[in-house]
């Protein structure tokens, strides 16, 4: 809900050149960085689309708003079905993006930090690791274990 005398603010969570119909994609999670300065979304592409799952990530202020976005970046295209963006509970760096229609399973960390406003913000994520599971749709989510 936004503070009295001010507007509600819309943040995209798709890259500009994907189709943006409403119909074209589904929400499908946001998670939050263990020190709470990130905040991460998915999205998938409709069943009836080739759309791609798009992955973004925000800069959070010390009070929880939204400062940027920071980047998104497209998945494997008609990735539809369940998906999921799980920070890891030990780094801000690292997160889990599953793909459950592909078995797909991968650790992305955050790139191309620089210095800006607010501290070090950064520009991709990267993938470091990357593993399909083929046994018909695995991974709609994902744990970090110690």
């Amino acid at each position: 809900m936004p503070r009295p005398g001010r507007s509600p603010l819309w943040y995209q969570v798709l890259t500009s050149n994907q189709d943006q119909t409403a119909s074209g994609y589904a929400a499908a999670s946001l998670s939050l960085s263990p020190s709470g300065r990130y905040l991460w979304a998915i999205t998938r592409g409709a069943r009836t689309t080739k759309n791609s799952s798009q992955v973004s990530c925000f800069l959070l202020a010390e009070s929880g708003e939204i400062l940027k976005r920071l980047f998104v970046f497209a998945t494997s295209p008609g990735a539809y079905g369940s998906n999921a963006v799980t920070p890891a509970f030990w780094s801000d760096e690292y997160a889990v993006v599953t793909e459950a229609p592909r078995g797909l399973v991968q650790v992305v960390k955050l790139a191309g930090n620089r210095t800006g406003g607010h501290g070090v913000e950064y520009t991709t994520a990267e993938t470091v690791a990357k593993l399909t599971v083929n046994d018909g749709g695995c991974c709609a989510n994902a744990v970090w274990w110690s």
